[in-house]
């Protein structure tokens, strides 16, 4: 018995290392998972622009370039590890926040970021803003990285939505090299961002429809309706057309002998009874009042654009022609 215990123990005693580097193996992998991720090896600021009045009257937009490159990629988008922030002058109090957006290698390498404030809140135009872009705490360790870069008054431009427009693109054409992806492309109306810079645009700058619409493929518009004036001058001149003739002066004998009645109304009345007489021909002779329609809008037009049929003996045809269609090609055939 005594020699089956000790045998036991030996056994159990074996199992020990083996726990110890289980454990140690778990731990290294939780610190590995918890480190903080390394700076990058270059973080910049590049550029930065200011822009008013895009929406509405007093509002600001600041967009900003940076490029973040890491010889480790990090496993986590931009907006988790790093936050920008736009600081009053002297860079004390924040005054907006903005994040990247990770819409290409995770939002790393050259990317923009953009800050919009509405008239209501608008710093005051030509401030000399702190913008910087720095770690976030939670991820890295201290000292957090910090750039800075401070508005000067060439970085504020007085070209509004073109200003913007101009800006946007020029940048995405430096970024588009970076990423080996085409954000922007020539149109007929200019330079303009393909869909994938257009996607990037949305995420990164909202409204951007509303601030830069000359760069968007699909533009929004508001149509201008202008209420539409009618009238008979078109018909006048028709009938104007055998003034000072020998016709015209008959025809103005006929509307004497009728008491004053407007001539083309005399003739159109005869066209129209014309008309009809042919409907009845037809019917008797070919069974069929269609050719007899088809006689008589050659005549109905051909009478109005002479000027023997005023406009409202046409419009009246016009109507009567559209009821006789409807029970041509509808009621008689619906049987």
């Amino acid at each position: 018995m005594q020699t089956e215990h000790n045998a036991g123990a030996g056994h159990t005693h074996s199992r020990r290392p083996l726990a110890w580097l289980w454990a140690s193996l778990a731990a290294v992998i939780l610190v590995v998972c918890n480190a903080a991720p390394a700076s990058a090896d270059t973080r910049t600021i590049l550029s930065a622009r200011a822009f008013e009045d895009l929406v509405e009257s007093g509002d600001l937009c600041v967009v900003l370039h940076y490029y973040l490159d890491h010889t480790i990629p990090p496993t986590e988008a931009v907006n988790t590890y790093y936050q920008f922030r736009m600081m009053d002058v002297g860079g004390t109090t924040q005054i907006g926040s903005a994040t990247g957006y990770p819409y290409y290698n995770y939002g790393y390498g050259d990317g923009l970021v953009a800050w919009y404030f509405p008239a209501a809140t608008a710093p005051a135009w030509g401030g000399a803003y702190v913008l910087r872009m720095e770690g976030n705490p939670e991820f890295h360790a201290a000292p957090v990285p910090v750039e800075t870069y401070t508005l000067t008054s060439a970085d504020y431009s007085s070209l509004s939505n073109e200003g913007l427009e101009d800006f946007i693109i020029s940048e995405c054409l430096e970024i588009e090299l970076d990423w080996g992806v085409a954000l922007v492309n020539s149109s007929d109306i200019g330079m303009i961002l393909t869909a994938e810079g257009e996607a990037y645009l949305r995420g990164t700058l909202s409204g951007l429809q509303y601030m830069a619409p000359g760069i968007l493929a699909i533009q929004e518009e508001v149509p201008v309706v202008t209420p539409r004036t009618w009238g008979t001058g078109q018909a006048d001149t028709y009938k104007a057309r055998w003034a000072g003739t020998w016709v015209g002066d008959s025809l103005d004998g006929v509307s004497d002998f009728f008491g004053g009645i407007s001539w083309n109304n005399v003739t159109g009345m005869a066209i129209l009874a014309l008309s009809i007489g042919l409907f009845a021909l037809s019917a008797h002779f070919f069974q069929s009042s269609l050719p007899g329609f088809v006689v008589s809008v050659v005549l109905m037009l051909g009478g109005f654009w002479m000027g023997f049929v005023s406009a409202s003996i046409m419009g009246v045809t016009v109507l009567l022609a559209a009821i006789y269609l409807g029970y041509v090609l509808i009621f008689r055939t619906s049987g």
